[in-house]
């Protein structure tokens, strides 16, 4: 899209656009039924801050924004002890700057594939981000709630994964 090339130049609306389209691929995840639930809950600002995130990690990349592929996982294991696999990300503390952890190859395991969100399809893409999010625990009311009323309820935690993958070599200086 031809509005990708004004919003490189302003992070914000940058940022507005890409969480949009990642609400866009939950949406069409739960409609498609990938996403198996009849409601599906997202916390405030959670879009925007990965969106966020993502935008931090194009501004080293030759290509920037419009060289990122991002693939939009979810974490499939409902326990509540994954906290130390991967890298974490929560709104941006606690090391959310480091982009390549070896020991998380892609996607965890334990997760799947929601969609995609190729940002400037006119551009090959230079990186490829891996978005892993994760269901929140719910308590024990909000089990009991969703048997008994029979609703396959969603819920996000604020706690997500981000990988990012470079697809192509550094350039080696020249030895004289």
């Amino acid at each position: 899209d031809s509005s990708i090339y004004n919003l490189c130049d302003n992070t914000e609306q940058a940022i507005e656009h890409l969480a949009k389209r990642i609400e866009s691929v939950l949406r069409t995840a739960k409609e498609d039924r990938r996403l198996v639930c009849t409601e599906l809950l997202v916390p405030h600002l959670l879009t925007s801050q990965i969106a966020g995130e993502v935008i931090e990690r194009a501004e080293c990349e030759p290509c920037g924004l419009r060289g990122c592929h991002l693939y939009i996982c979810i974490d499939d294991s409902h326990s509540s002890s994954s906290s130390g696999s991967g890298h974490m990300s929560n709104g941006g503390k606690a090391g959310s700057k480091s982009s390549d952890h070896h020991s998380q190859v892609n996607q965890p395991i334990t997760s799947r594939l929601l969609g995609e969100v190729a940002i400037d399809r006119s551009v090959v893409p230079t990186f490829e981000v891996f978005l892993t999010l994760k269901r929140a625990v719910p308590n024990w009311f909000e089990s009991l709630e969703n048997k008994l009323l029979g609703k396959e309820r969603v819920v996000l935690s604020e706690i997500y994964l981000l990988h990012k993958n470079k697809l192509y070599q550094e350039p080696s200086s020249p030895i004289m």
